[in-house]
């Protein structure tokens, strides 16, 4: 009797690590699913004039950056999809495959995107702003689109607006 207990708890426990198998595997599913639902909602943000100005760049054999505050999570994903391979963010903290919420280095705001973004050409071998176009909608890109030689703001917000009214500085108003 004791041995046909054994065996059946064997059984039990064997069909409970079968279950948690089974369950682990259609979480991953479910999240591979969000995952190329967050990537569709993400494409149908894309501005199809934004996409016109890119493709004018990659048509010129331009070389391309995309600077951003936002994480590198969020904007590398955006990036590939874009095609940019040049990329400038705000770098995250990582420990164990878990993001801690910290900053690691210089955020890519305001100045702190001047930097990083001069720390990049300088590793790509370009040494000044000569013939660079910066695009921007927020006054906080100030620092990088006074540093270009031609800074265009696109829809910018009131304050970007202003300055470049007052510097003469393109603005492109896509709908």
């Amino acid at each position: 009797m004791w041995d046909r207990m054994c065996g059946k708890e064997k059984d039990l426990k064997e069909k409970e690590r079968e279950g948690e198998r089974e369950r682990g595997e259609k979480e991953r599913e479910r999240e591979t699913e969000r995952e190329n639902e967050r990537q569709r909602d993400n494409e149908t943000e894309i501005n199809i004039y934004a996409l016109k100005l890119l493709h004018d760049h990659t048509h010129n054999n331009d070389i391309m950056l995309l600077a951003s505050a936002t994480n590198s999570v969020i904007v590398e994903p955006i990036a590939k999809r874009l095609g940019f391979k040049n990329i400038v963010s705000t770098e995250v903290e990582i420990i164990d495959e878990i993001y801690t919420g910290k900053v690691l280095g210089i955020p890519a705001l305001s100045e702190g995107k001047l930097i990083k973004v001069k720390e990049w050409m300088l590793q790509n071998s370009i040494e000044s702003f000569d013939n660079t176009s910066f695009y921007s909608d927020s006054i906080n890109d100030l620092p990088l689109l006074a540093a270009v030689s031609k800074p265009v703001a696109v829809n910018p917000d009131d304050m970007l607006r202003e300055e470049c009214r007052k510097r003469s500085w393109e603005i492109i108003d896509l709908p």
